[in-house]
């Protein structure tokens, strides 16, 4: 993120590394800009409540290899949950009238598609509605991990993070899957590793050390 719309070192604001897909960086559009060269720019503001670059405001490049859309723009018949906090269905379209909450890795069927303001929704066969946040759901669908084989005896961890280790699971021993997600998800510097979480805890997601049986 910039101060001006010709970006230079000495202007920048904030630096956001790559990051898988659920825990990317959001901003949102206030305006339009060109650099000195005519390269197209947004004017942000960071409402990543998260992390210690909220509120900021700047200029990023529009560039398609670099940013995206938070919501979908078309119809999919079918999406995944990958929301490890899962996704509210709700009655309305603005998406109030909670009805209930799918977990990650739940498929779903869609029969229509709707905008609302400057987001979208999703029309679900029974009627009601999700998001078309690319942050909480994909399209297509996608087998939701259920069970492990531990490959190499390893530690199970208090979060993703690996702060603390709490038992030691022996080589040979199957574990069920409740989700999947990565450390660090509010880090602006790192990617994050991939993580699962089972009863208890958290293991590596390094298919070194584990396979995915079901």
């Amino acid at each position: 993120m910039y101060k001006n719309n010709t970006f230079k070192k000495a202007d920048r604001i904030a630096s956001y590394a790559k990051k898988p897909r659920i825990n990317r960086p959001m901003f949102v559009v206030t305006d339009y800009a060109r650099s000195q060269k005519g390269r197209l720019r947004y004017v942000v503001r960071d409402v990543n409540h998260h992390s210690k670059t909220y509120g900021k405001r700047g200029v990023i490049t529009a560039n398609w290899n670099y940013v995206r859309p938070v919501y979908y723009r078309s119809m999919h018949k079918t999406l995944t949950v990958i929301n490890p906090k899962g996704v509210n269905e709700y009655k309305n379209q603005n998406l109030t009238g909670k009805v209930k909450n799918y977990k990650q890795g739940i498929q779903l069927k869609v029969k229509g598609f709707v905008n609302h303001n400057l987001t979208t929704r999703y029309l679900l066969s029974n009627g009601h509605y999700v998001t078309g946040n690319r942050k909480l759901v994909i399209s297509g669908s996608y087998k939701q991990p259920k069970q492990l084989k531990i490959k190499k005896s390893q530690y199970r961890y208090n979060n993703a993070n690996f702060n603390k280790r709490t038992k030691l699971i022996k080589k040979g021993t199957i574990v069920t899957v409740k989700k999947w997600g990565y450390s660090h998800p509010y880090s602006t510097t790192s990617f994050g590793t991939k993580r699962y979480q089972i009863v208890g805890g958290f293991v590596t997601a390094n298919p070194h050390f584990v396979t995915v049986m079901k």
